[in-house]
């Protein structure tokens, strides 16, 4: 299968120096692939890095609070409370409903929240 809905394709076409153009949100759907990847292998520093290319790039506000989301839960895994509490906040600005109805931001939030 050969068409940008393809992930291995679009992936293919962005490591041969992007031969097909692709769209802002292709490249950041494959880069926040990448990093979901990088954050399950425990190699939270590079999954930083990915995420934070896909805000650089600029993509869909659906995407954007998933990214802030995941770069919070990353910086979190390294111990960096501060930076995850910043970007779970920005993600919570977006007022972004998730498709089941769970609030994962607040309640990423909600750990390290004083009374």
């Amino acid at each position: 299968m050969t068409t940008l809905t393809n992930p291995s394709y679009i992936k293919n076409n962005i490591m041969k120096n992007n031969k097909a153009k692709l769209s802002r949100s292709h490249q950041a759907i494959i880069l926040m692939q990448q990093a979901k990847q990088l954050f399950e292998s425990n190699n939270y520093n590079e999954a930083i890095q990915y995420y934070t290319r896909v805000i650089d790039l600029g993509t869909t506000l659906n995407n954007l609070a998933y990214t802030l989301y995941m770069r919070g839960c990353t910086y979190e895994a390294v111990g960096n409370i501060e930076e995850a509490c910043i970007d779970w906040n920005e993600a919570q600005k977006l007022n972004i409903v998730h498709s089941l109805g769970v609030d994962f931001v607040e309640e990423a939030l909600s750990k390290y929240q004083v009374n």
